[in-house]
């Protein structure tokens, strides 16, 4: 026999015996109208190739009315058509890590986020590229900058550029197959344009004029 549950008006109606069975099919599945539709929440463990996920997320399907009205947004800014598509498969990827609309996230929620991230390896141009799509969201779309200011990009690392010594530039003049070259060189070492080397006349001592 089946057991009996309370509908609508206290009205005693059948339970579906079937009903824990269509819960678990539902489990790791929710509906997000930023991503158009449903999207598996996927552990996250499968976030640790992100690259290659970024690669592989369509934006084709139908959009929903929160995704439709952030690519207004950044129609009416100015975003370039690569821009927008960037950013709407960073805010799919955050609502996939998410397993919720991104519209019921938290402050906590977008630092793991972020933490998830850097854990998993990712650049940081992945990382800063979706702290920019964020910011767009919640700053823009959804008005919530309080939690926009949550949000930390990456530093890149500052790479210091080798200077060559007196030697070395010698060294490298000297390999050079022919005065065309080694005087292309020189004006790249010395940073001119291609119109400044020319009015240049190379039979003059340097500081003089021809």
């Amino acid at each position: 026999m089946l057991p009996f549950a309370r509908g609508p008006g206290g009205a005693a109606v059948a339970a579906n015996k079937d009903e824990p069975a269509a819960r678990e099919g539902r489990v790791g599945r929710a509906s997000c109208e930023l991503c158009g539709g449903e999207f598996a929440a996927e552990p996250a463990s499968s976030f640790n190739r992100e690259e290659l996920a970024m690669a592989t997320i369509s934006t084709d399907t139908p959009a929903k009315p929160l995704r439709q009205r952030m690519q207004h947004d950044m129609m009416m800014r100015g975003l370039l058509p690569r821009t927008q598509e960037q950013y709407i498969r960073h805010v799919r990827r955050f609502a996939a890590y998410l397993g919720r609309p991104p519209d019921t996230a938290t402050a906590e929620d977008l630092r793991n986020f972020q933490i998830h991230q850097h854990e998993s390896g990712a650049s940081a141009g992945t990382i800063n590229g979706a702290v920019s799509a964020l910011r767009f969201q919640y700053t823009v779309t959804l008005r919530r900058r309080d939690l926009a200011r949550g949000l930390v990009a990456m530093r890149r690392p500052h790479k210091t550029r080798e200077v060559l010594s007196v030697e070395e530039a010698a060294r490298l003049l000297e390999a050079a197959p022919g005065i065309k070259y080694k005087a292309a060189l020189v004006a790249y070492g010395a940073g001119l344009r291609v119109t400044q080397f020319q009015r240049r006349d190379l039979t003059c001592p340097a500081g003089q004029s021809s």
